[in-house]
This record gives structure tokens, sequence and C-alpha cells, in this order.
């Protein structure tokens, strides 16, 4: 057959109502060298069930999609007008849009996540705020009182009557293309228009190419929302993932995210053997290198290889390392624990190019994994409420890891406006919090190079490096028109960092706000050399300053 699979399931140009009791509309294992095929954007899969997910593989070998759209009717997300707030009692009324879902659907209260968000489509600008409500009643027609979960922020972050908003039904388990424990996996010419969650969940997976994934809101419509979730979410997969020429757009979440699973150190057993806990459902085997970070001060206590794996139970791990590690902190009670991450499936490796991102709640691309390839790429964002490329760890979250390292960025487009909402962040960023929120004081990500990329009209950082060493900024350019840029930032800010190279950087940027093209914060390494910076060429306002160095 012409996809070159053994076998083919052909859905000609038409509309399918798929739906079912199950997590998945079409519940698909233990297959082997098969590929669904459909007709391009005349085939259509319409799940019927909005706690459904479309398609759902596991435990298959050389399986693809091609060449079909994804839809939901009823859809798994209503929307509407914001007709009045009560801050002091924590309620806002919702006016649900003529055609959408209400609330006494059962998906909605059946719904794993029951939030929403504020979306103005005439500037492009999803807000970064989410608004948590479990609970709400019906007080006239199509008319909803809902009552926030925690009425403090509803008062810290007040909605406006006349805001528009989405409410969703998302699923958890519920992904529109999902994919556990697949091996040679590819999704080609695929477009989603809706998903009751992730938009593709590919969950200790490997050896997969996206190529043409397309998930936006369905054209002709008026729908203010695409899919529930990320636009590609990978965790745990054992080698990198191949991201090419797709589109991400309307999603209230990430567009692509990458990372391994992990857990929280419970249980010392003896110097080399240990139990780890699973936040979220985690995969170990013998050979597998580990890292395990220290989570009081930060830091990496060191890698080992596991000689051997072994589930206890639904929530335990015993695994068994190749050298002793004595000073691993424990906590029974799952709070505190030092925290392992699985570098051998994290979707280390991954290209990422040719790809478009346009307007969404969320990051671009969020990394957790290492050796990735971020290149010529678009990021068009004129809202600017969220990071582009962020290479982000978090302590006390130990359901995702490791830390980023081992990453080019290189030969992409970032683009903004003047439609900022919320905040500005900056386009490319490394991070890295310790419980509590508080900045990682060691150097958790390394070896990151951010190469020839062009900046247009952003408002704040181009870069910012902070918890990160052996960085490289080399031939980029920005170029901000005077009257875009409202934050008062420098175009590279650096903090807790160290071994940082500066090269052939090229601004022009007369807006005021722009205080310094680089600024070095008095938590930088103040060794000799730490930051070098050569061929930095500035066309600033006045007032402002090449380098601001508070060391």
């Amino acid at each position: 057959n012409a996809s070159g699979y053994l076998a083919e399931v052909f859905f000609p140009a038409g509309s399918y109502r798929v739906g079912s009791t199950n997590a998945y509309a079409l519940p698909l294992e233990n297959l082997s060298d098969i590929c669904l095929k459909g007709e391009g954007t005349n085939t259509v899969l319409l799940v019927s069930n909005p706690e459904n997910g479309c398609l759902g593989f596991a435990y298959s070998t050389n399986v693809a999609v091609q060449g079909l759209v994804v839809d939901y009717d009823p859809l798994p997300f209503t929307q509407g007008t914001i007709t009045a707030v009560d801050t002091a009692g924590g309620t806002f009324d919702l006016l649900i849009d003529p055609g959408y879902p209400e609330l006494s659907e059962p998906s909605f209260s059946a719904a794993n996540a029951k939030w929403g968000l504020k979306v103005d489509l005439a500037r492009e600008a999803y807000d970064v705020w989410a608004y948590f409500s479990s609970s709400w009643v019906n007080i006239g027609v199509r008319e909803w009182r809902m009552a926030a979960d925690t009425p403090s922020y509803l008062q810290a972050h007040p909605l406006s009557v006349g805001d528009r908003y989405v409410h969703m039904a998302r699923r958890w388990t519920a992904f529109d293309i999902g994919f556990d424990f697949c091996m040679g996996v590819e999704l080609r010419d695929v477009t989603v228009y809706a998903s009751a969650g992730l938009t593709t969940g590919l969950i200790y997976s490997g050896d997969i190419v996206i190529h043409g994934l397309h998930v936006g809101r369905k054209p002709g419509s008026t729908r203010l929302l695409s899919s529930n979730g990320d636009g590609i979410h990978s965790a745990g997969c054992s080698d990198g993932l191949l991201i090419e020429d797709c589109s991400f757009e309307g999603m209230p979440d990430d567009g692509i995210n990458i990372h391994g699973r992990g857990g929280p150190i419970i249980s010392n057993v003896t110097d080399t053997v240990k139990w780890v806990g699973m936040q979220r459902p985690a995969f170990y085997a013998a050979g597998d290198e580990i890292q395990i970070l220290n989570n009081a001060a930060g830091g990496i206590r060191g890698n080992a290889i596991l000689l051997d794996a072994v589930r206890l139970n639904d929530y335990v791990w015993e695994i068994t390392l190749d050298h002793p590690m004595p000073d691993v902190y424990a906590d029974p009670a799952w709070v505190n624990g030092d925290k392992l991450s699985n570098l051998s499936r994290c979707g280390q490796g991954s290209i990422i190019r040719n790809n478009f991102f346009g307007s969404h709640r969320g990051r671009d691309i969020l990394l957790r994994s290492h050796d990735v390839t971020v290149t010529n790429n678009h990021f068009f964002n004129p809202s600017l409420a969220s990071h582009a490329v962020s290479l982000q760890q978090e302590y006390g979250y130990y359901a995702e890891g490791p830390p980023a390292y081992n990453v080019d960025i290189c030969g992409n487009l970032f683009e903004g406006g003047t439609n900022r909402w919320s905040w500005s962040s900056p386009r490319v960023s490394t991070r890295s919090y310790l419980p509590g929120g508080i900045q990682s004081p060691t150097y958790d990500s390394w070896n990151v190079e951010i190469k020839g990329n062009t900046f247009m009209n952003i408002d704040g950082p181009a870069v910012t490096v902070t918890s990160a060493s052996d960085v490289r900024i080399i031939n980029n350019t920005v170029d901000t028109e005077f009257g875009i840029k409202v934050a008062s930032s420098p175009v590279v800010l650096l903090e807790h960092a160290y071994d940082i190279q500066i090269d052939g950087l090229d601004i022009h940027d007369l807006n005021p706000a722009t205080y310094a093209a680089v600024h070095i914060k008095d938590t930088v390494s103040p060794l000799l050399g730490s930051v070098v910076v050569t061929d930095l060429t500035t066309d600033l306002a006045a007032g402002s300053t090449d380098i601001q160095d508070d060391r």
C-alpha cells in the first residue's frame, strides 16, 4: 500500500463519529506495522464523547497516523462572556455563547481539571492566569455563576465584565492521539481542532517522527480554543523525537513539552538500593542512567547506572545503583526527599525544526531533557505572556526532569508585538527553582548554545540565563521598534550564572525601557572570565548602557 506499512486502515473522505465508554474512542493495543490513513483535511474523526481521547495506541511497534483531522461534537470546553464579578464573594457569572455546551453536561463535573482562562482573539492574546472553578449554578438562560476554588486568587487577578472566557472539561488520561510504550511512531499531516486533554501524548515510547501536525482553532468557527492541553507532550521517551513542519495555536498550555519522569527518594534501603516514589506512573530498567538532585541546597548529587529496577507496587520502585550514594536524602513523607530523574528516558536527542508557534497560553517549548536541537522555528506571540523556549527545572516538581543540558537553540525567529497582556517573559530562558520558588544557587543547566537567532519587537529580554553555566550567546540580532517596549528590562539578563560567552550580539532598540544591552547581576560569579562579552553592537536610547555589571 501507499503508506509503506504491512497493513493499512484507510478512511475515505468523510466524517466518522467515534466514541466509547473507555478512555479512548478507538483503543488500539498490541499492533505491529500498521497505518491509519485518511484523505487529509477531507477525513474527519469526530469524537462524540467529550470524555474520550480519540486514538489510543499501546504496546505497539511501527504504527502511524496519516492524513486526517480530529474534532469533537460536543466540544470538551465551553465559552462565553463574563457578565458579573463578585471578588469579595469569590464568584463570577458566565453567559455561554449559543451553540456551546452548558455546564450541566456531565463532562464538566467529571473533568480531572476544572479551570478556564481569558482570551482576546482580537489581540491574539491568551491570559496567563488560570481560574480554577469546581462548582457552578445555573442562574438564567445559558448563564452560570461560577465559584472560584480560591477566592483570594480571583481578588488578586480579577476578571472584568465583558471578558471573553473559556472553561474546559479537561481530562488527564484522554489524549487526542496517545502512544503508551510504543516503538516506531509516525504522525504525518494530522490536524487537530479540539482535544479533551493533551493533543498528542507520547509516554515511554521511542523512535518518534511527527511531521505536519497542525493544532489550531477550527477555521470558520467562533471557537476561542483548540486543544485542551499541550500540543505535543513527551514523557519518559527513550530517544529523541523529530518534530518538524508543525504548527501550534490556540492551546491553553504548552506547545511542546519534552521531559523525563522520576520521583522523590523515599527510602535509603542501603547505600546502593533506594526506593523511589511515583507522583505519576514511572518506568525504570537495568542499564538506565539516573541523576539525583539535592533538593535542599540545589545541585546534582551524582549520576548512576541502574543494575536492577523492580516495581514494588503502584507507587514505589526499588532501584539498585552501580555505585554507593550514601548522602542521598530520603523522605518517607514524599515531601523533601532528593529528586531522581531518568536521563535515559527523557526524550534526549530530540530535534525540533521548521515549526510555527502562534498565540496560545503557556510556553512554546518546555525542555527538561538533554542533547536537544531547536532550529529554524518561527515563534510568533504578540501577547508575550510566556516563554518561547524554556529550560526550566523545578526541584519540588518530582514528576518532570532532569535539568536541561547540551541544548542548541539556533537560527530561529522570535517575533513579538504590541499586544502585551499580563507581563513580558523572555524569549529564551534557563531557570531553576528550589522548593518554595527559591532560585537555585547552583548551575543546573549547562552547555547551552543560543546562536544565530533573530528577535523582533519583543517587550522583554531576548535571553535570560539563571542557574546555568557554559552558555554561549553567539551572533544574535535584536531589533525592537520604538514604542513597542513597555516592560523595563535588558536584552540579556544574567543571574546565578558562570562561564557565559556573549559574542556578536547586534541590538537596535531605542525604547527607554531597555535600560541595558547586558545586565550582569551580583549573583553572577565574580571570577575573571566568568562573563566574556565581545563584538557587541548597540543602538540604544539615550541613558541606556551597553553593560550593567552589579558585581
